[in-house]
């Protein structure tokens, strides 16, 4: 549904022609009407808008002046004039200059109805871009199998193994190994009413395009409001070489979001299993004492992990105690990016690796100076192309666990922080230089001189322009 307004100085014709029609019928939604141009204007750079409808001769603002700044500072928002005969040349002017079309008065019902599928029209080719248009390419036959395999619905996996087979799928479900992943979207509230424009469906249809891999093959089966899970099926045998394609998925999907989206996302291996008819097979219980065990080691409480793990080898199995080596040497991977093996699981073995991870987290584990040190790179280095993966780097955090971190130390995400810093150094800009608010925006570090404006109104409650004027 595309969220348009409009705008007319005479109230009773605002009030007749926003009511003439169901705006919904035709994938519109009339989220708020003005007869002030200026109230209007400080709406479109405080929300999110698609379209508009304005008439031409208005008291302050012409309809001429609303479409030359929109059009300046928004050029995807689809403006459309309400005009009367007598002004038909001002609006013929204005769609030669990227206006998208006119209502000529006196309006009517037809002439309504047109111009919201015109412009629904145009919508909607401005939104169907190829890389939105993604498909999927996994059945749903083969998703829901997984789905209610992982979910204990059907215990026989020979259906899946058939449709596998049918869909092309390269993998062995006997020998090659697999994993369970969640891929969870930061703040996504926030980022579907600040920077994301096409809704959350086509979000996660440009999130699903950034997964190709040519190693691995990745399955939905569980959806929550801002997390997705994956069956991840290895296209190889060799258990360290899908572990390896595993974290460099991770690493390049991570960076692909960033880079492409302006998202953060956290990629979290849930379990790595030994082939697909291993993945129910473990109690559920056994991962929280996992988590137990791993959440005081990274904590410092070294004691009461090597308490915890003298009642686990007291209560479990061999394959119990193979489990918990992998769950912490994994966790260990994906939080620090460093390496730890344990080719002991006895009980001495496993005190060892525990001392080890110890070990790394006290000499490494100065969290608040790790997250003051990104927070000063990017004070110092908000004019360039900054990425999630290089502050991370900076402060010798893994991604996960510096988004956790410094939102945790900060209240606040790391986009958030930088976009913050960069507009604070704009204002100081446009206040003590003559530099035009367009290079301000590449001076500052961003590329979309629209997004710079956005975020810029999002703050200061006015445009970067309106903001010299006030300030100079």
């Amino acid at each position: 549904m595309y969220k348009v307004i409009m705008i007319d100085d005479e109230e009773v014709a605002l009030k007749s022609i926003s009511k003439a029609v169901e705006w919904e019928q035709y994938g519109l939604e009339l989220t708020a009407v003005f007869s002030d141009p200026s109230m209007a204007m400080k709406y479109i750079y405080t929300h999110h808008v698609d379209g508009i409808f304005t008439d031409i001769k208005m008291p302050n603002m012409t309809g001429l002046e609303i479409s030359k700044k929109v059009k300046s500072d928004f050029p995807d928002v689809a403006v459309f004039f309400i005009s009367a005969y007598s002004e038909f040349e001002y609006a013929r002017e204005a769609i030669d200059n990227g206006v998208e079309g006119y209502i000529l008065k006196p309006i009517n019902f037809k002439k309504l109805v047109d111009a919201c599928c015109k412009m629904r029209e145009i919508l909607d080719k401005r939104n169907d871009s190829d890389w939105l248009c993604f498909e999927d390419g996994k059945s749903e036959e083969i998703q829901n199998l997984v789905s209610d395999y992982i979910n204990r619905k059907i215990d026989n996996i020979n259906q899946i193994e058939q449709c596998l087979k049918r869909e092309k799928y390269d993998v062995d479900i006997n020998t090659c190994p697999c994993a369970k992943i969640s891929i969870s979207v930061m703040d996504l509230l926030e980022y579907l009413s600040e920077t994301w424009t096409h809704g959350k469906e086509k979000l996660y249809v440009a999130l699903r395009q950034l997964m190709e891999s040519s190693t691995l093959y990745l399955i939905p089966y569980l959806t929550y409001f801002d997390c997705m899970e994956f069956l991840v099926l290895s296209k190889t045998s060799d258990h360290e070489e899908f572990v390896k394609n595993l974290n460099d998925f991770k690493y390049i999907f991570t960076a692909n979001c960033f880079e492409n989206l302006n998202l953060e996302v956290l990629v979290i291996t849930i379990k790595i299993y030994n082939s697909l008819k291993d993945i129910n097979k473990k109690s559920p219980y056994i991962r929280c004492e996992c988590q137990s065990i791993y959440s005081y080691i990274e904590s410092g409480n070294e004691e009461i992990a090597n308490n915890m793990l003298k009642s686990f080898v007291r209560t479990n199995t061999e394959d119990e105690l193979l489990e918990l080596s992998k769950f912490l040497t994994l966790e260990f991977s994906n939080e620090t990016g460093h390496e730890v093996h344990c080719d002991d699981i006895s009980e001495t073995g496993l005190q060892a690796l525990i001392k080890e991870m110890s070990r790394y987290f006290r000499t490494h584990g100065n969290i608040t100076k790790s997250i003051c040190n990104a927070k000063e790179y990017i004070d110092n280095h908000y004019s360039e192309h900054l990425t999630l993966d290089d502050v991370a780097a900076k402060s010798y955090l893994s991604v996960s666990q510096f988004t956790r971190l410094f939102k945790k130390e900060y209240g606040v995400s790391f986009i958030n922080y930088l976009n913050k810093v960069r507009i604070e150094k704009a204002c100081e800009l446009l206040k003590n230089t003559d530099y035009s608010a367009n290079l301000i925006c590449g001076m500052v570090g961003y590329i979309s001189y629209s997004y710079f404006v956005k975020k810029f109104v999002q703050s200061n409650g006015c445009s970067p322009t309106e903001y010299r004027t006030i300030n100079v």
